[in-house]
């Protein structure tokens, strides 16, 4: 019992006391060191809550439900629904969303339509109606014009997705035991067949044939075959539960080891020669520090509010503090400070944000320079971005996109299946670039049509067909400048072929190259390559991180990274320093600035709604890039419309003709940042890219479970499974209602981040005791693993009541009670976590000393 006559509870992991109190209202408060949580339920149906970083939530139950309220009004009022929501962030932002229920129609008519609006901050922002005689759900917009009718069977499964925006409507068919038999979106289709068992055996396509899968005596997935015939053999230990993960790839005798906790959180990663990367944690469970060979990360945490306040990074050569400020759970200020002997220069972000949680302003300061200004805007109809930075946002039609500033206008178009069919760039009223796009049936580019026209010049034309295997691999470009690839069972470039010219490739037992010509690659111990076939040189961090490349008489680059792995500071022989900056939350590896400390140079950053490059600014020069469909910078334009600079690259990325290197502009293929001394491309992903040979300099090992399901995806050097040219394409048939809703161009986290309460500034509302929030920091170590199904541990009840009577997410938005059979067949990721096994270093001893 407490002091104040409640009950009080103790929870040692994670370190939580609960003090629950109060009769007629009651009360929890949840103390964690300095933290202070306190939850209330009162009389008048309303709970309300207020965390540890300040931040508020109030739920009321309000509304009567009409068909309650229709046959038992007397219950429908004692059993009002939860129907209004407050969250407070900060002094003055706060947003409130409701939702209104009725029935429209004759009210004795058994067979209703049920209607729910929701509203936001009072506006109308979306409409749902459940027509209970046909099993039809229709999506309105604030205007009560229709996005999406959703057609279920008895069992409350999907049948019919119907978009109204041109788009092909989409068909699911299922068998007499209600398993998904098949979907028709438009031209593309895919069957399943089931073995006795009722697990996945059979994946058909008509264009690229059959896919099978086998299991065990245990059910256990065993092998996959390809349509090609390639089959993926997958084998088990006999761990009940995966508390280590073991990777051994083909032909090695060591493996690539990740520890876990019994809560899923990773405590070490061990790589095939030995050397690992430990994560420790704060007794709460955030993450507390990063140590590997190099260096390590430290982090902390404001003792009132539990939210990251600084990061601190040191490793040879390189040191940083990276200081946050949060406002109840929004990021309001970044300061990045470097220590003095780096000759690095420090910089300083601001932000903003509207009523719903929206970044609307940024402002900052690198080496004393002020950034341009930077502001963003929302469709108050559709949530999506209406205007970043100096350019406005506008949808001429459904399908049409515009992004304009006065100069120049950027615009596509999208076909019935949301694949982009063409983009343009139009500079003082000329379009000086076009790029349409045809596709086959399962959205591969099969051709790219480009338009270039300069200031007095005729237009110029190119076009390429794309040639594909029955595995998605690519397999020829037919162009002026045609291309052919060789594969081998394994994914393995056998040769290419450019100019009729073929360069042959030699492979070892596990999957690396060797040779290329006559050029060799060497690799260590881990499978770093460490000489490429021109003889340059690499060296690696114990994270895998590419730190240095040299070669003899020519150049001497070093490379430096944040604690997320992002390349921040490139430094070469000639004292040249390059830092590079990102500030865009939604998309936090995206470079945004790029600065040169030595003369000061500031190179700003823009992209579009489809996060792709399109402007450049330093100093007063503007420039305009015109990009492909993965954002690969195509041909660069001055503010005058001249072509300034315009560039070719082999299918997989590597620049065969570059009519301006002068002009410095480092993003290149697929977004990441290029070398243009390596010729290497940094991804957004932290790895370094060779395009030259379409492969990675290190093994991409870190989600490797995720791709078991993929397997053309598993080599762990070759890129995007030896598909180039539809790198980031989005070709996934949409699963729910959010999925259409966003390709329709409706973003529901914008327009009512309420729907996703989980993903609120400052973590979950309420929060849970076992998985405490963790800012960024969390970014470098997530994975499916991580995020998937605890251990049993300990809860609050009250905390959970709370929880239940919040109002519904996105996904429970629709009126229809859906069916909790499975649907995704194609799940294969083991998901179980928390097997019985050793500790990472071993047991341990016990000492004691008798009295």
């Amino acid at each position: 019992m407490s002091s104040n006559e409640g009950l009080e509870v103790s929870v040692s992991q994670p370190p939580t006391i609960l003090n629950i109190n109060g009769k007629p209202n009651k009360q929890v408060i949840l103390i964690d060191g300095a933290e202070i949580t306190k939850a209330i339920t009162l009389t008048n149906s309303t709970v309300a809550l207020k965390t540890a970083a300040e931040s508020k939530l109030e739920i009321c139950a309000i509304e009567r439900h009409p068909l309650l309220e229709a046959y038992l009004p007397i219950e429908a009022e004692l059993l009002p629904v939860w129907s209004k929501q407050t969250t407070t962030f900060g002094e003055y932002l706060i947003n409130t969303i409701s939702t209104t229920l009725s029935l429209v129609g004759d009210v004795r008519n058994p067979q209703q339509i049920l209607s729910r609006e929701i509203h936001v901050n009072h506006s109308k922002v979306l409409g749902i109606e459940f027509d209970q005689f046909t099993s039809k759900e229709t999506f309105f917009d604030y205007e009560k014009m229709p996005l999406l009718t959703v057609t279920y069977d008895p069992a409350g499964l999907p049948l019919t997705y119907t978009p109204y925006n041109g788009a092909d409507v989409l068909n699911i068919t299922y068998d007499s035991f209600n398993r998904m038999d098949g979907w028709k979106w438009g031209d593309s289709q895919l069957k399943f067949s089931y073995d006795r068992h009722g697990l996945l055996s059979e994946l058909t396509s008509p264009q690229d044939g059959i896919q099978i899968f086998t299991y065990d005596e245990t059910n256990m997935l065993t092998k996959i075959t390809l349509a090609s015939q390639r089959n993926f053999l997958l084998t088990y230990d006999d761990n009940g539960g995966i508390i280590r993960v073991v990777y051994t790839p083909p032909g090695s005798t060591r493996s690539y080891l990740q520890h876990f906790s019994n809560s899923g959180k990773l405590l070490q990663t061990v790589f095939p020669e030995g050397v690992r990367i430990v994560y420790r944690y704060y007794d709460s469970g955030k993450l507390k520090e990063v140590v590997h060979g190099d260096g390590k990360m430290l982090y902390t945490y404001s003792d009132t509010t539990g939210l990251p306040n600084q990061v601190s990074h040191v490793e040879k050569d390189l040191e940083y503090q990276w200081d946050y400020q949060f406002a109840s759970g929004l990021l309001m200020e970044e300061r990045i400070n470097f220590g003095a002997k780096t000759g690095l220069s420090n910089a300083k972000f601001t932000y903003e944000y509207d009523n719903n949680y929206r970044l609307v302003n940024l402002q900052g300061r690198i080496g004393g320079q002020n950034l341009p200004l930077y502001n963003l805007a929302y469709n108050f109809k559709t949530g999506s971005a209406e205007q970043i930075g100096p350019f406005k946002i506008i949808k001429l039609k459904a399908n049409e996109t515009q992004v304009y500033d006065g100069t120049a206008l950027f615009s596509s178009v999208q076909n019935s299946r949301f694949l982009e069919s063409r983009v343009a760039l139009t500079i003082h009223g000329m379009e000086v670039f076009r790029m349409e796009f045809s596709h086959d049936l399962h959205g591969r580019i099969s051709q790219t049509r480009t338009y270039t026209k300069n200031v007095g010049v005729n237009t110029y034309t190119n076009i390429k067909n794309y040639t594909w295997d029955c595995d998605g691999q690519l397999l020829g470009v037919e162009a002026q400048e045609p291309w052919g690839f060789r594969y081998d069972d394994n994914g393995n470039m056998l040769s290419l072929t450019y100019r009729g010219n073929t360069i042959p490739m030699e492979y070892n037992s596990m999957d690396r190259i060797i040779k290329f010509g006559e050029g060799q690659y060497k690799y260590d111990s881990r499978g770093l390559v460490v000489q490429n076939a021109r003889e340059e040189k690499f060296h690696y961090n114990s994270k895998g991180l590419l730190t240095r490349a040299t070669k003899r008489g020519r150049f001497d680059v070093r490379y430096f990274y944040d604690h997320l792995d992002r390349l921040l500071v490139r430094k070469d022989n000639f004292g040249n320093v390059t830092q590079f900056f990102y500030n865009n939350d939604q998309a936090p590896r995206e470079v945004s600035q790029i600065y040169s400390p030595r003369d000061g140079k500031l190179m700003s950053l823009v992209y579009d709604n489809r996060g792709h490059l399109i402007y450049a600014q330093v100093y007063r020069h503007k420039y305009y890039i015109a990009t492909d469909q993965c954002g690969t910078p195509v041909m660069i334009f001055n503010q005058y419309g001249e072509a300034i600079r315009e560039i070719m690259r082999s299918p997989y990325g590597h620049i065969v003709y570059d009519s301006n290197p002068y002009l410095y502009l480092p993003i290149d293929f697929c977004g990441g940042i290029l070398d243009q001394v390596t010729s290497l491309v940094h991804m957004p992903n932290g790895k370094v890219y060779d395009p030259l040979i379409g492969q990675w300099m290190s093994p991409l090992w870190e989600n490797v479970l995720e791709r078991v399901a993929t397997p053309t995806q598993m080599h762990l050097y070759r890129f995007n499974g030896n598909d180039p040219i539809n790198m980031g394409v989005d070709r996934e048939i949409p699963k729910d209602h959010i999925d259409w809703l966003n390709k329709i161009g409706v973003n529901l986290k914008s327009l009512a981040p309420q729907l996703f309460m989980n993903n609120l500034p400052g973590g979950p509302m309420p929060p849970s005791l076992s998985d405490k929030f963790s800012w960024k920091p969390d970014e470098i170590i997530a994975s499916q693993l991580t995020t998937s199904e605890r251990a049993t541990e300990a809860e609050s009840g009250f905390l959970a009541h709370i929880n239940i009577r919040r109002m519904g997410n996105a996904k429970q938005l629709s009126v229809y009670s859906k069916s909790a059979l499975k649907t995704d067949v194609i799940d294969l990721v083991p998901k179980k976590i928390g097997a019985s096994s050793d500790p990472p270093f071993g047991r341990g001893k016990f000492f004691y000393e008798e009295a």
